[in-house]
């Protein structure tokens, strides 16, 4: 009963914003329906997969899907740069692997509570949010990364003629990235509550537990989040160093495409948006 009636409220609530997009010609209902026939393809595999994981409790399953995951994040994260996958997937992976599995044995720790189980209802929620949260900041770090090496390769070489070794004149595009994803973290981590509904602590005390225990959460995922975020861009800047010097230290070419291509889309976007703003009015 209770499932039904969750779908029927996602349906009057997604009314609202298709009617107001249809009374005033916004001309966005195609990419609503668009988004909410992916979020439900989404939402039913990973609520099927879950619910058969939490059924069968099973380690090796447990195992098999947190690959599955940083899989798939890895992949997202490498389309999304608009890199060559078959180049780049093995660094992204490696460090997106590295963070879920220091950042879910670090929350294994909760587990010496007596009313916290480890079980697959405990790790599979905590697996798809790391794998899925650090996308983002991935995505973010690597585009940093490559465009630093398109644009500011000659401080690159300066560096190197000048004695320093290739870790050193690599420092600079790595310390750029990882500033990156420190403030697209601080500035999730600060706006906490206010900028970002604390959505655990909320579905928490919607299921009875107890508020400051639902808030403890909240602050604890938010940190591991975090801290996932930085470890995974760390872990792959550092592997994906290999894949952009050749055997003689020099950068490799990078096609022009490769990192301004979701520049360009995007201010293409920008530009169509306008055009049609001003046809309208």
């Amino acid at each position: 009963m209770l499932l039904y009636l969750f779908l029927a409220l996602c349906v009057v609530f997604l009314a609202v914003p298709i009617y107001v997009a249809y009374a005033y010609r916004i001309s966005e209902i195609r990419h609503i329906f668009m988004a909410l026939a992916r979020m439900v393809l989404r939402l039913g595999v990973l609520g099927v997969v879950a619910y058969y994981l939490v059924l069968w409790d099973n380690w090796l399953l447990n195992i098999v899907f947190l690959l599955l995951m940083v899989a798939y994040s890895a992949m997202s994260a490498v389309v999304k740069s608009r890199l060559g996958l078959r180049e780049y997937i093995v660094p992204v992976a490696v460090g997106i692997l590295v963070s879920v599995v220091f950042v879910t044995g670090g929350m294994a720790v909760l587990c010496i509570a007596p009313e916290i189980k480890l079980s697959s209802r405990y790790i599979v929620p905590v697996v798809a949010m790391m794998s899925g949260g650090i996308i983002e900041a991935q995505v973010k770090a690597l585009r940093l990364f490559y465009g630093g090496i398109r644009h500011h390769n000659h401080l690159y070489y300066y560096l190197i003629g000048n004695g320093a070794t290739h870790s050193e004149a690599m420092y600079y595009l790595v310390r750029r990235s990882l500033h990156a994803v420190l403030v697209k973290e601080i500035s999730r981590m600060a706006g906490m509550a206010v900028g970002i509904v604390p959505f655990v602590m909320l579905a928490m005390v919607m299921c009875g537990f107890d508020v400051l225990q639902a808030a403890a959460m909240q602050a604890v995922l938010v940190a591991a989040m975090m801290s996932a975020s930085v470890i995974a861009a760390w872990v792959t800047l550092v592997a994906a160093r290999r894949f952009v010097l050749d055997v003689y230290g020099r950068i490799k070419i990078i096609k022009p495409d490769v990192v301004n291509r979701t520049e360009n889309k995007e201010s293409t976007e920008q530009r169509s948006e306008e055009r049609r703003v001003g046809k309208e009015c």
